[in-house]
């Protein structure tokens, strides 16, 4: 499985929470692709780094940095699944991002909370 994250790196994004959740599911076959911008606060990806290589991650996870549109079209067409960051911008940002891309979307936070259908460049997104 092929997850997608377009996010900044920024503290709000969780991208902590997401890494964390995937410690379990080492022993499955998936990778995850991380695409934003780190330039606004110096250090977050290399902590970050930091911790994919203390939960073992750091061969599943890679940080690409910021990204064209093009480029990150390119990432929607080979991702199985999207995980927005957590922050209540996400959905505004896959909107962006994603124009003409059907994804299956997976939204994670530290809060319990129902996910909504959400449309997508015209077409409808599930929520998985």
């Amino acid at each position: 499985t092929r997850f997608l994250c377009v996010a900044s790196l920024s503290p709000r994004k969780g991208h902590e929470i997401l890494f964390r959740a995937l410690v379990p599911l080492r022993d499955r076959a998936w990778s995850l692709t991380c695409v934003g911008d780190s330039a606004r606060e110096p250090g977050r990806a290399a902590r970050l780094r930091s911790l994919l290589r203390a939960e073992s991650l750091d061969g599943r996870v890679e940080l690409v940095g910021e990204a064209d549109a093009q480029t990150i079209s390119g990432y929607y067409d080979r991702c199985d699944v999207f995980v927005p960051g957590k922050c209540d911008s996400a959905m505004p940002d896959l909107i962006k991002t994603a124009p003409g891309h059907l994804v299956r979307c997976f939204h994670f936070s530290d809060q319990t909370e129902i996910p909504t259908p959400l449309t997508v460049g015209g077409r409808s997104v599930a929520h998985v």
